[in-house]
This record gives C-alpha cells, structure tokens and sequence, in this order.
C-alpha cells in the first residue's frame, strides 16, 4: 500500500490478518473511532511487516500488533514502524504506539509518537525515537511481558504530568498493574541508553524507570545507562520491587547519567529484594 489516505470511524483503517511480507509506505490514516478498538494500522499474526513514513492517527492505539488464536497465528515477528508520526486522543488514556505480547523481535525506529508506547511480548525496542507521555504522565507502558530484551535507545522522552499519584513511573514496567508475571517464562533485559528526560512537573516521589515483579522468576536485568535529564525533581532514577515471584538479577546498572536532582537515588530497592545483586552505579559525590 503506498500513498493511501483514509478516514474512518470504526475498529481499523487497515488490518494486516496472516500476511508475510507487507509493506506500508507514506499512509495518510485517520481514524477518529467509535468508542471499539479504533486503530490505524492493527498488524494480527503477520510477520516481516514494514511501515514506512507517513501520518497516522487513531483514538486508541495508531498501531497496534496482536492477532487471534486461530489457524496460523504465528507471533508477530519483524514488524518495523520507521520513520512514521503517530498520534492518539489523548483522553483514551492508552498510548499510540503499540505492541502486544505474541509479538518479537519488532521494533519503532526514527518516529516521532505523540501519546506514549509499550514494552510487551520479546525482544522490542524503540530506536532514536521522540515519545511524549499518555494522560497519565507515562512516556512507556508494559504488559504482557514474556521475556527477551525491551529497549529504548537514543530516543527523546518528553512528560507534562507526573506519573506517581497513579503509582506509575515514566518508564513503567508494572507499576499499577500486571506486567511481568507467572507468564515472564524468559530472563528479561530492560534497556534506557543515550536516552535525553523532559519533565517539569515531578515531584521527589517519582521514579524515573519503576520495575516491579508480579510472578516470574526469572531474571529481571536492568540497564540504565547515558540518560540526560531535564527535570524539575525525581525521587529514584530506578525503584524495583517485588510483590509476588521470586527475585534474581545477572545486573543492574544504572552508570553515566547526568543533571538529574541532588538527592537522587541511583537505585531504590524497595523491600531490599533487588538490592543484594550485581550493580554497576557510577560515583556520586
């Protein structure tokens, strides 16, 4: 599909069902939704997926991945949004960029998403990226973690609400809700590298990454590293926590950040259940 400019009101404009090899390059999507699904490009069981350029908005999720349990659903697999605009309604309290969690090894690189993202499925990452937050102050959401690595990677984070009344951090791996659980069946790495923080209105209470275990155990790996912050005030670069499961961890680094608040912690191991693991934290003085 090249060139196409749609506008809708309903579930999606596009709907990718068991493909192989299908390529979007520069949409025009408008979808303004009626309350249902309401995305621009949904990606179901496909693999070796690419859109390329272009703007695309939807009330909900601009693009979702996912799919059904039926006759070939495959996990979604190589599925590249790059160099696209995303945008959501704001007031539908969900992000813009989406993954959910039969997808691997898929990716957002070089796009500018206007309405937060999210860490689900294995092996996803966003690469030199712009991401403002959701409603809630969250620049990224996780659920449905089965394990692998979830980056973010040279992107610029930008949040105008604080995420902590909601019990959230701006990068949120589970913070008020279930993300890493009995279903985490794979060692997980969570990666913020050469990533610049846009925020304003945070309080001493906020936590930059918030990762909290609801099940798994498996080896929750934690990479910080590089982040350059522009913020008001910040209680925690990184706050762990468990709640159900059992803690390990191979690392946890949080090292060569700068600007952040005097005062703020490197790593908050509430419970000390992360606390007693291989770190790399850099020097504070």
């Amino acid at each position: 599909m090249e060139n196409v400019k749609a506008n809708h009101a309903n579930n999606s404009v596009v709907y990718f069902d068991r493909c192989f090899k299908s390529t979007v390059i520069n949409p025009d999507f408008n979808n303004v939704g009626d309350g249902g699904d309401d995305y621009g490009i949904a990606i179901g069981n496909s693999q070796h997926v690419k859109v390329i350029g272009g703007n695309v908005y939807a009330r909900r999720h601009a693009i979702t991945t996912g799919g059904n349990a039926q006759i070939c659903a495959v996990p979604v697999r190589d599925a590249r949004i790059i160099g696209a605009t995303l945008k959501n309604d704001i007031a539908s309290g969900t992000f813009a960029a989406d993954f959910h969690g039969n997808t691997e090894d898929s990716s957002y690189i070089d796009c500018t998403i206007y309405g937060g993202a999210s860490w689900q499925g294995k092996d996803v990452e966003y690469v030199n990226c712009t991401i403002t937050a959701d409603v809630a102050g969250r620049v990224l959401y996780s659920a449905e973690i089965k394990g692998g690595r979830f980056g973010l990677r040279g992107c610029n984070l930008i949040t105008h609400v604080n995420p902590q009344p909601g019990g959230r951090g701006i990068v949120d791996v589970g913070g008020n809700n279930t993300a890493i659980t009995v279903n985490t069946v794979l060692p997980c790495t969570f990666s913020v590298k050469n990533c610049d923080l846009y925020g304003r209105n945070l309080t001493s209470l906020t936590s930059f990454v918030l990762v909290v275990n609801e099940g798994t155990s498996a080896n929750l790996n934690i990479n910080i590293e590089g982040v350059v912050a522009d913020v008001n005030a910040m209680n925690a670069v990184l706050r762990t926590n468990l709640n159900s499961g059992t803690a390990d961890s191979d690392f946890i680094v949080v090292d060569n950040i700068k600007n952040f608040p005097s005062g703020t912690s490197l790593h908050t191991a509430a419970g000390t259940h992360y606390r007693d693991f291989p770190h790399r934290l850099q020097k504070q003085t």
